[in-house]
């Protein structure tokens, strides 16, 4: 049509107008234009619109959203009705959703990442439209009233905490790992996951599979779909009976995941697609997408700048593109024979035919979702996982049944006998455990994933030194030369290795380092070199001729024996070949009389 350019262009310019005055309704909250490059102190009051969580494992403090009612200063009081700020609790408040707080402690813009690639909790916020933090002591928190927040909300974090307790019943204490991964997979609950399990997901491109995500979503309104229409067939009812009780579930469940992004994002554009159903109207999968979107941008236009928004959609349309051409081409050659009379197919051919056209379909869905994803796991985690392709084939139908397996648990829990939702508790940690597995075989494969450098490291300067910014004294120093050569001289503390350190080698693309030298050891120096050496497989560590009662130090020497890597000590005036004419000098200590070091 000739007037669809206009209408693109209306639509654009609506969406950044809009963009415009969301961004600069939650900037304009009394105060916050004077925390720039400072902070203020102030008093505050408001509602808590988010679950309090702890924001280190050692559980010494505490994070949540609050609702701004009130905001004062030393001279005024003013008051706010809509703004947002995080606040940062040292110690811990016993509070929960919902609770009318009072709070005094200091305001500020939050803070910029220190070092480069690394997660910048200021954009995430600011994407949130989240444009100021509230720093407090303990002491100065002071709950003065309950139940003020969504009651929604409020009923499905009720609702989330007693099913988590039903998953996860009749489970030993011995069983964290496995509690872990069944409320990691049923409810997006990924606190209490060791990171390990967490990487095997990652590498072998299935976290979509380990955390909520819309493909569990989708499980549920396929389940839910399909006893429904069963239901509504046997008592007569209405096809609406079906489309409203999967749209109920895709809801429900979105609100007891504890209103995850992208579950949320999934359960919209799930209800916008069965909603047309309502209205007699044939579902277009394009057509709801858009829908699902726009509904999404109108809610809160910062989503479009976030990679889950971006990789939802992505992957969902070219889904919508490509799934079918590919499953298609990817059947021909197990085809029945289109002039064979079906009474001369035998049954194990027509079970092999239905089963290859599954196969199929699964198969042209895993490819057209790579193909979505690809470009955006590269540009914002420099990953690339051709091994999902197939890991997906195994581990999809495994979350399918770790979620039917979870539902039969939570259908069980009310019956007086404990013992049927045990067992299948029992069973889930066993399914999950397989999935975790497998998950694990797949990201070992040689070629399974690939560490490929972000955009502007693709060209390298001829060499690079990035001087990372750790607390407590810590200290990381990456070299990075053209050609492929990096270097790491300590590591940080193991936090401080994956947090920082990690995200920097991943954008280099570093898939294994050529060097480690460790040149302290005491923990802030050293503690990530298990993880460095388990990950990143050094030729070469090195290392100085003094001894140390450091564990760190002695577990990171075993790690590199344990791993055929040799271990090198050098002194004062020594000079270390990096490769292509680049050299390090020993600077100290001596060659005799080393002294020891902690």
């Amino acid at each position: 049509r000739e007037d669809t350019p206009s209408l693109w262009l209306f639509a654009f310019a609506a969406a950044g107008l809009l963009h415009f005055f969301q961004t600069g309704a939650a900037k304009s909250a009394p105060l916050f234009d004077r925390l720039a490059g400072g902070q203020v102190s102030v008093s505050a009051e408001g509602v808590v619109v988010s679950e309090p969580r702890a924001t280190n494992p050692g559980g010494s403090g505490q994070r949540f959203d609050l609702r701004l009612e009130s905001l004062a200063n030393a001279s005024r009081v003013y008051r706010v009705h809509s703004n947002i700020v995080s606040v940062a609790v040292r110690g811990n408040a016993t509070l929960d959703y919902g609770d009318r707080v009072r709070v005094r402690g200091t305001l500020r813009e939050p803070r910029q990442r220190r070092n480069p690639h690394s997660f910048d909790y200021g954009t995430h916020l600011r994407h949130r439209g989240i444009h100021a933090e509230l720093l407090a002591d303990v002491k100065n928190v002071e709950s003065i009233g309950s139940g003020a927040g969504n009651p929604l909300v409020a009923l499905g974090l009720r609702g989330r905490r007693w099913i988590s307790e039903q998953l996860t019943r009749g489970l030993g204490e011995d069983a964290e790992v496995e509690k872990a991964l069944i409320l990691a997979m049923s409810l997006g609950a990924r606190e209490d996951t060791p990171e390990a399990i967490e990487d095997k997901f990652r590498y072998s491109g299935t976290l979509h599979v380990f955390a909520v995500s819309g493909l569990h979503v989708g499980i549920v309104a396929t389940v839910v779909w399909f006893f429904a229409t069963a239901i509504a067939a046997i008592l007569r009812a209405p096809r609406v009976f079906a489309i409203v009780a999967t749209i109920v579930a895709v809801l429900g469940y979105a609100l007891v995941t504890g209103l995850r992004p992208s579950a949320v994002r999934a359960a919209v554009m799930a209800s916008i697609f069965l909603g047309g159903m309502l209205i007699d109207r044939e579902p277009q999968l394009f057509n709801s997408a858009g829908a699902a979107a726009l509904v999404i941008l109108l809610f809160d236009s910062n989503q479009l700048f976030r990679p889950g928004f971006q990789l939802s959609f992505g992957v969902l349309l070219c889904i919508a593109t490509f799934a079918t051409p590919i499953s298609r081409r990817l059947a021909r050659p197990f085809e029945q024979d289109p002039f064979l009379p079906n009474s001369l197919v035998s049954p194990g051919m027509r079970l092999f035919h239905s089963g290859s056209r599954k196969i199929t379909a699964l198969a042209g869905m895993s490819v057209a979702a790579w193909i979505g994803s690809t470009p955006l796991t590269w540009l914002y985690f420099g990953l690339l996982t051709p091994i999902s392709i197939i890991a997906n084939l195994l581990l999809i139908p495994l979350a399918f049944v770790v979620l039917a397996t979870a539902a039969l648990s939570v259908a069980l829990a009310p019956l007086p006998n404990p013992l049927p939702a045990e067992l299948a508790n029992e069973a889930n940690a066993l399914f999950t455990k397989t999935a975790a597995g497998t998950a694990g075989a797949f990201s070992s494969l040689p070629g399974a994933h690939w560490n490929v450098a972000s955009p502007e490291h693709i060209i390298r300067a001829p060499f690079e030194i990035n001087v990372l910014d750790l607390p407590y004294g810590g200290a990381a120093i990456h070299l990075a030369a053209r050609g492929g050569n990096d270097w790491l001289i300590d590591c940080g503390s193991d936090r401080q290795f994956r947090a920082t350190v990690h995200p920097v080698l991943r954008a280099y693309g570093a898939g294994r380092l050529d060097g480690l030298a460790l040149t302290h050891g005491d923990t802030n120096h050293v503690g990530g070199a298990v993880t460095a050496i388990e990950e990143y497989a050094p030729r070469r560590v090195i290392t100085t001729p003094a001894s140390s009662t450091s564990r760190a130090w002695r577990d990171a020497l075993a790690a590199a024996q344990t791993d055929g890597v040799g271990v090198e000590r050098v002194a004062a005036g020594a000079q270390i070949s990096m490769g292509r004419g680049d050299r390090l000098q020993v600077l100290y200590p001596p060659a005799a009389g080393a002294p020891g070091f902690v």
